[in-house]
């Protein structure tokens, strides 16, 4: 599909009676702005038939003894919060590796720098996700989710907050809420 404008883009979503006009109004939703900044980033495609958002992203494990890193919680725009729990995860951009994306990831959303992060290609796994878009409601999104484990060297040991470093200059989220929690 060649959607070239976000008047394409908001033409498209009203053809498949998509109602986008509560986007980014409602709690922990992004705007239609957003979702036009993903696909021309090339964090998301859109299918046609059935309407679908498709996303390839990459799900980072991190350990601490018995306990697993999770985003509990992120901080939006304006203060609205957004739950997660869920591993740190990061799009995948088109022409990117999943390992690329991995320590894009950790850069932008925990401060780690790319020599305290070790990849154990050995544990990766991917599955396929369909679910309705928190981010989107009324478009339903289908992840292509790659696993990895890594180690990083230096986080702190107890929960803690980062400041979203994205050069994505219409990335919502400004705060990260993350939390260790037993497996």
């Amino acid at each position: 599909m060649n959607l070239t404008s976000l008047q394409d883009l908001q033409t498209w979503l009203a053809d498949k009676q998509i109602d986008s006009t509560l986007w980014g109004q409602l709690e922990g939703t992004k705007t239609i702005h957003h979702l036009w900044a993903e696909i021309v980033a090339g964090e998301t495609v859109l299918q046609d038939n059935p309407p679908l958002r498709l996303v390839q992203a990459v799900e980072i494990i991190i350990y601490q003894g018995e306990r697993i890193l999770v985003e509990v919680a992120q901080e939006m725009e304006g203060g609205g919060m957004r739950p997660r729990h869920y591993p740190p995860s990061e799009k995948i951009k088109r022409g990117e590796t999943y390992q690329q994306a991995a320590i894009r990831g950790l850069q932008e959303e925990l401060h780690v720098s790319p020599t305290a992060v070790i990849l154990h290609p050995e544990t990766y796994r991917q599955h396929q996700q369909q679910i309705p878009s928190a981010s989107y409601p009324g478009l339903d999104t289908r992840y292509h989710i790659h696993s990895i484990t890594v180690e990083v060297a230096g986080l702190p040991p107890h929960d803690f907050t980062t400041t979203e470093a994205s050069d994505h200059p219409h990335d919502p989220v400004t705060r990260h809420h993350w939390a260790w929690k037993n497996r």
